[in-house]
């Protein structure tokens, strides 16, 4: 998605905030077109007005989270999980109604948008039997085989193209070569309680407690010494600490992760994804008008009226529609 916004860019000779701003519009119609996929899904299990009502109501949300103004592939995310939905839906609900032609369609574009999910995300798999089950019921048995066989080879073959090119990228046979980082981060706030025993977190730790003040997140946390020590990449020592912590304390891993959800998460509160900088001690990398008050944050203010206002208008527009 990136890389074509980029390419874009490199044809029509656009500035870099330019190209900020054309990311941010081309996922704000993402969200556009996850909003209609939605209020199609939901029109199908309720009725019109209650479908509008509960689409308005989380688009306003990821409106006022700013997501598309972010750079973050959870709006490329959004949008496939509303396409999976809604073909897992349709097929679902109109059984027999659905002729051989769209049957096949929203097959190919369920396994399509699954398998293009896994590669980005690769948590959602374990979403796929509980599809099959759903749709086992509803479907004859030359469906059922159609959509296993075909949904299998399309995740599959997808998949296992993306961890061939990563070979070609990184060197390394997996979906990402940023394994360490990303668990690393989940366990990174209850690191000495987790890696007490660990030889190599002491190593690690070391290095860092030089600094004046350690930052111990994946993206600024000290390893180059240890490195040089152990022959290992910085994402392989993140992983293999991750593994320690996960192996030894494995109940303790899953409560400082759902620990890490609910400070961070939708849980105890709303965070404004795209306020975010990057990093704000490179002002220059990070280009101003994307991220400060400018053109989409008013419209995004504009249209909410403030959070403190949004459920009111929510359940008063509810009232409205269902009168």
């Amino acid at each position: 998605f990136y890389g074509i916004i980029s390419l874009i860019s490199s044809i029509f000779q656009l500035s870099r905030t330019q190209e900020w701003y054309l990311i941010s519009f081309a996922q704000n119609m993402l969200i556009f077109f996850s909003g209609i996929l939605m209020y199609l899904t939901f029109r199908q299990v309720s009725s019109k007005k209650i479908g509008l009502v509960v689409t308005s109501a989380i688009i306003a949300y990821i409106l006022f989270i700013k997501l598309g103004n972010s750079l973050r592939c959870e709006t490329i995310c959004l949008f496939l999980y509303s396409v999976i939905v809604y073909s897992v839906t349709t097929i679902y609900l109109k059984n027999k109604k659905l002729g051989p032609r769209l049957f096949l369609f929203h097959t190919v574009l369920f396994s399509g948008a699954f398998s293009l999910l896994v590669c980005s995300r690769i948590t959602p798999i374990i979403l796929f039997p509980g599809v099959c089950f759903l749709l086992w019921e509803s479907q004859n048995n030359e469906r059922r085989k159609i959509f296993f066989h075909l949904s299998t080879g399309i995740l599959f073959l997808l998949v296992f193209g993306s961890m061939t090119a990563n070979v070609y990228r990184f060197g390394r046979f997996e979906m990402t070569d940023k394994t360490g980082h990303h668990l690393w981060n989940a366990i990174y706030s209850n690191r000495n309680e987790l890696l007490k025993d660990s030889p190599l977190w002491r190593m690690v730790r070391e290095e860092n407690e030089k600094k004046i003040r350690p930052n111990y997140m994946c993206w600024f946390i000290q390893t180059k010494n240890t490195q040089k020590r152990t022959g290992l990449t910085k994402d392989k020592i993140l992983l293999e600490l991750a593994k320690e912590a996960f192996f030894n304390h494995p109940i303790k891993y899953l409560a400082t992760g759902i620990g890490k959800y609910r400070k961070n998460g939708l849980i105890l509160g709303i965070k404004r994804y795209g306020s975010f900088t990057v990093n704000a001690s490179k002002k220059d990398d990070i280009p101003a008008p994307l991220f400060n008050l400018e053109l989409l944050e008013v419209i995004s203010n504009y249209l909410l009226i403030k959070m403190k206002y949004l459920f009111p208008i929510v359940v008063v527009s509810t009232l409205v529609f269902l009168m």
